[in-house]
């Protein structure tokens, strides 16, 4: 497990980690953000490869986090490593998510 810092501000708040395939990163989004982009990718049509392989990369790898009082996170191993993140310090806050780009 990898252990970042979110933001003592998001203290008991639901997160969920995922790779984010098109801006090649590790992206982290408020649940309910996460919720309606989750009901937009389902509705994406399967017969299309790159649709397809989008839905099972960004989905696939979603993981609830549990935000600490401190305002710490795990994100585990696998995740980073498949988004390939070598510097959790690296963050982009963008508007309702994180994101942390690959090397």
């Amino acid at each position: 497990m990898v252990r970042i810092h979110v933001g003592k501000n998001r203290a008991g708040d639901q997160l969920i980690a995922t790779l984010d395939p098109i801006r090649k990163g590790l992206a982290i989004y408020d649940y309910d953000y996460f919720e309606e982009i989750e009901a937009r990718i389902v509705s994406l049509s399967m017969a299309d490869r790159k649709s397809r392989n989008f839905t099972r990369l960004f989905l696939g790898y979603a993981t609830e986090l549990e935000v600490t009082k401190s305002g710490d996170a795990e994100l585990p191993d696998e995740l980073v490593e498949a988004a390939r993140v070598t510097d959790t310090r690296a963050i982009e806050s963008l508007d309702r998510h994180l994101f942390w780009p690959s090397r």
